[in-house]
């Protein structure tokens, strides 16, 4: 049997295991699956998605800093659109 590989945008699946028993229970015998994933994390998705964002907004806050005390629209402006974005 030929599966189709899973793409997820954050794991990798490396492995799966099934196992398929028969447990006696109260009502009779049935018929047990335990199936076991395992995945391998993608780092770059992280650092693409989260930490590359977020720094490029702090650093688009601290513009602000460097400019003169004269230039307070300037610095208002940019103070609004790095917490908006």
């Amino acid at each position: 049997m030929l599966l189709k590989p899973i793409e997820l945008p954050d794991f990798l699946l490396v492995n799966f295991s099934v196992i398929a028993i028969e447990q006696m229970y109260p009502a009779g015998w049935w018929d047990e699956l335990t199936v076991a994933f395992i995945f391998k994390r993608r780092y770059g998705w992280y650092i693409l998605q989260g930490y590359v964002p977020t720094i490029t907004t702090i650093f688009i806050s601290w513009i602000s800093f460097y400019l003169g005390p004269r230039a307070i629209p300037a610095r208002t402006m940019l103070g609004v659109n790095s917490l908006l974005v």
